[in-house]
C-alpha cells in the first residue's frame, strides 16, 4: 500500500515538472508571461481612484435655526432662499450671464450669474424650480455672519457641532434646517470659500 501511494506520488510530481518545464519554468527562474497579461499584472498595482458618488452626506443639525437663516444680503436686497422663484430672482436683479445648468442635459435648466468674477452669485434653475443659489461673493455673509474667508471652525461655532467631511474632492460642512440646506465649502488652507443654499 506505501508502495502503491509513493509511486503515485513520483508520477503526478513528474507529470507537474513536465508541464512546468513545457511552459518555461524552472526553479528559481521567474514565470513567462505575454504582453498582455505583463500589462494587465501592472493594471492590477496601479491605484485606483475610490468612487465616492454613491456616497451619502451626513447633515448636521442646526443650533437654534430661524427663519433668518435662509437670508442673504445681496446689492442692497435680501435675498431668501425659501422665497419662490421669481421674488429670488427680482431681488437678484438683472443677471450677468446665464447658461445650461452644469448637473442637467436640458437646455431649458439654467444658471444665472450675478455680479462679476470671483465674487459671483449663481443661482440654478432645474424644471422651472429653484434648485441652488451658491454664493461666491466676498462682500457676502450669511445671516450669522460667515463668508468667504472665515474658517471651519468659524462655521461651526455659528451653526452648531459639525465634522469637517471629505467628499468628491470637496471638503464641506453641511447643515440642515428642515426645508432647505446649506454647505460651506472649505479650501486647504481651512476657509470658506463658497457657501451653497439648496434643496434637500
Amino acid at each position: 500500500m506505501k508502495k502503491r501511494n509513493l509511486t503515485t506520488i513520483l508520477i503526478a510530481s513528474s507529470v507537474m515538472m513536465l508541464s512546468l518545464a513545457g511552459c518555461g519554468v524552472t526553479a528559481g527562474s521567474e514565470p513567462e508571461t505575454s504582453v498582455g497579461a505583463e500589462s494587465e499584472a501592472k493594471t492590477d498595482e496601479t491605484p485606483v481612484e475610490e468612487d465616492f458618488s454613491d456616497e451619502k452626506l451626513t447633515y448636521h443639525k442646526v443650533n437654534n435655526p430661524s427663519a433668518e437663516d435662509a437670508s442673504f444680503e445681496f446689492n442692497g436686497n435680501t435675498i431668501t432662499f425659501t422665497d419662490d422663484l421669481e421674488t429670488v430672482k427680482t431681488a437678484l436683479g438683472k443677471p450677468t450671464s446665464e447658461d445650461q445648468a452644469s448637473n442637467s442635459d436640458d437646455p431649458s435648466d439654467r444658471t444665472y450669474s450675478y455680479g462679476e468674477y470671483p465674487d459671483v452669485v449663481e443661482l440654478t434653475v432645474i424644471g422651472g424650480k429653484m434648485e441652488s443659489i451658491m454664493v461666491y461673493d466676498s462682500s457676502i455673509k450669511t445671516s450669522r455672519g460667515i463668508s468667504m474667508g472665515s474658517t471651519a471652525e468659524d462655521v461651526i461655532a455659528a451653526y452648531g457641532d459639525a465634522e469637517v467631511s471629505k467628499l468628491d474632492g470637496s471638503t464641506e460642512i453641511d447643515y440642515d434646517f428642515g426645508n432647505f440646506m446649506m454647505i460651506f465649502f472649505v479650501d486647504k488652507s481651512n476657509k470658506v470659500d463658497a457657501i451653497y443654499y439648496g434643496n434637500k
